[in-house]
């Protein structure tokens, strides 16, 4: 499941139904990896649009 929040530019994607998690990482600034009992749950990215718009020059 992906879900958008347009006004903050966050993009929220759960790994199956969505959970809750006990943990995550910072892999890279803005983009969060949510873990549960050392599974993944979901991916935030936070500012979307300017990555994209970035990557895509």
């Amino acid at each position: 499941m992906d879900r958008q929040d347009g006004k903050e530019d966050v993009l929220y994607i759960s790994v199956g139904k969505p959970r809750a998690a006990d943990d995550s990482i910072e892999p890279r600034e803005g983009v969060v990896l949510r873990t549960r009992k050392g599974e993944l749950v979901g991916i935030t990215i936070v500012r979307l649009k300017g990555r994209l718009a970035a990557s895509l020059g």
